[in-house]
């Protein structure tokens, strides 16, 4: 609020990003989605990657996913070190069936998570894999190696979301009593 009330002194850039910050947060991605791109033209090209991170979750979050991708792939093209622009390209592969292609990005965002001791973004990877798992089994391996980093980090929103999924996952392959016990262990955390 108190940003909302300095919006006309800040530079024209910022004064979009607090636009499209205060859009997303009352659901109209569509429109922030136009202040992410306005601010990205306003940027240099070596800051302009990070906002086209932001443009890439505003269009996922209005279901632009072929428009989600190509902000993702130049936002990569124009910082390829930008793991998180790595592992929002590769879920969206992954939702597309783009297996090859997604295994490729995923590996990417792993490798420099991993480069950056980004514990937290290696458990986000393990999410996205685990999510469109081929077997059950798989599906919780892969749960089970990003609780385990989310529980490193202490990250209580990630261990809800993965428990989550376990727990789903766990009812989809009709085993209700561990379906439950994981979503009560994520009601224990919440």
């Amino acid at each position: 609020l108190k940003a909302l009330a300095a919006r006309s002194s800040l530079p024209a850039a910022e004064g979009l990003h607090l636009d499209a910050i205060r859009l997303t947060v009352t659901g109209e991605f569509k429109a922030a989605a136009e202040k992410y791109q306005e601010r990205a033209a306003l940027l240099a090209p070596d800051e302009r990657a990070g906002a086209l991170l932001d443009l890439g979750r505003a269009q996922e979050r209005n279901e632009e996913t072929k428009k989600a991708m190509a902000t993702y792939s130049e936002a990569i093209r124009l910082d390829g070190q930008n793991a998180a622009a790595w592992l929002r390209l590769g879920a969206l592969q992954r939702r597309t069936g783009g297996r090859e292609d997604s295994d490729r990005s995923l590996d990417r965002a792993e490798s420099l998570f991993q480069a950056a001791s980004n514990v937290e973004g290696i458990a986000e990877g393990l999410y996205v894999r685990a999510r469109y798992a081929r077997t059950p089994a798989q599906a919780r391996e892969l749960i089970g190696k990003a609780l385990s980093a989310a529980s490193v980090t202490g990250n209580d929103q990630q261990q809800i979301k993965f428990l989550l999924l376990s727990s789903n996952r766990y009812l989809e392959a009709g085993q209700t009593a561990e379906a439950l016990d994981d979503a009560n262990r994520a009601i224990a955390i919440a």
